[in-house]
C-alpha cells in the first residue's frame, strides 16, 4: 500500500509540474498573439493611409483634367459660353492649396505639352500633399488665343472677370466664354 501511495504522489507531482508548464506556455502564447495583433494593426493602418493618399491624388488629377477640359472646350470654338462648377478635392486639408493657369516658358512647356514651345499650364501646389506637392497639366489651347483680353471681356451678371497670368482658381462657379472678334479670346469669369 505504501508503494501505491508513493506512485500516486509521484503522479500528482508530475501532473502538477506539467500543469505549471502549460500555464507558462499560455502566457507566452498570449504575448505572441498580442505582438502579432499590434503588428497587423500598424501595417493595416499604414495601408489604409497609403490607399487614402492615392485616392486623393487621383481625385486631384481628375479635378485638374476637368478644369483643363472646360478651358479647352471654350478655346476650341469660335463663339460659345460654358458653365463649370469647380469643386476640387480637399483631401490634404491645407488652406495653401492653389490651382493657377498661366502661360509658361518653352522649357516647361516641352516637358508637359510635347511639341510646343508656348503653352498654358494648370499648376497645382500643396505642400501637405505627400504624393505630389507640385503638379502640372497642359491646357491645349492655341497660343493665339488670349485670356481675358482687355476691352473684350466684361462682367456677366453675378460673374466677375478673373485676373490673368496667373489666373488663380478657387472652388466655385465659372463661366468660360469664347469670343472671336479680331483675335480669338477666352473670357474667364468667377461667381463669388
Amino acid at each position: 500500500m505504501h508503494k501505491v501511495g508513493q506512485k500516486i504522489n509521484k503522479w500528482r507531482n508530475l501532473h502538477s509540474l506539467k500543469s505549471q508548464k502549460g500555464q507558462e506556455s499560455i502566457v507566452f502564447e498570449v504575448l505572441i498573439a498580442v505582438i502579432l495583433m499590434t503588428f497587423v494593426f500598424v501595417i493595416g493602418g499604414y495601408a489604409m493611409k497609403s490607399l487614402n493618399e492615392t485616392k486623393c491624388s487621383k481625385e486631384i488629377d481628375l479635378s485638374m483634367s476637368q478644369l483643363a477640359s472646360a478651358i479647352e472646350k471654350a478655346g476650341a470654338t469660335s463663339i460659345g459660353t460654358y458653365y463649370y462648377k469647380f469643386s476640387p478635392s480637399s483631401c490634404f486639408r491645407n488652406k495653401e492649396t492653389s490651382y493657377e493657369l498661366k502661360s509658361e516658358s518653352a522649357t516647361l512647356c516641352s516637358s508637359y505639352c510635347p511639341g510646343t514651345n508656348y503653352c498654358y499650364l494648370l499648376k497645382y501646389q500643396n505642400q501637405q500633399d505627400p504624393v505630389s506637392p507640385l503638379r502640372y497639366k497642359c491646357v491645349n489651347i492655341s497660343k493665339y488665343v488670349g485670356l481675358n483680353n482687355t476691352g473684350i471681356c466684361s462682367a456677366q451678371g453675378d460673374y466677375d472677370v478673373m485676373q490673368v497670368n496667373p489666373t488663380i482658381f478657387h472652388q466655385g462657379d465659372y463661366l468660360f466664354e469664347s469670343k472671336s472678334l479680331t483675335v480669338p479670346s477666352i473670357c474667364i469669369y468667377y461667381k463669388q
